[in-house]
């Protein structure tokens, strides 16, 4: 399990700040990712702050749904 920042698409581009999601499969930046309620986002380079996700609970953070083929 790894912890990634994602920004959503907007108009087929990454829009806004980054959010923290929880992914079960291996992403790396630049990789398009389905989250959950069908939304879709692109994984950003950002550190993820562990000192956060243990204070915040590792178990409250969204997981992905997948990883989108790609095109």
């Amino acid at each position: 399990m790894q912890f990634i920042k994602v920004k959503f698409l907007k108009n087929g581009q990454a829009a806004g700040r980054a959010y923290t999601y929880r992914s079960p499969v291996e992403v790396k930046p630049g990789d398009q990712v389905e989250l959950p309620g069908g939304k879709h986002a692109i994984v950003v380079d950002e550190p993820v702050d562990a000192a956060w996700v243990q204070v915040y609970g590792a178990d409250k953070i969204q997981e992905i749904v997948g990883k989108e083929e790609e095109k």
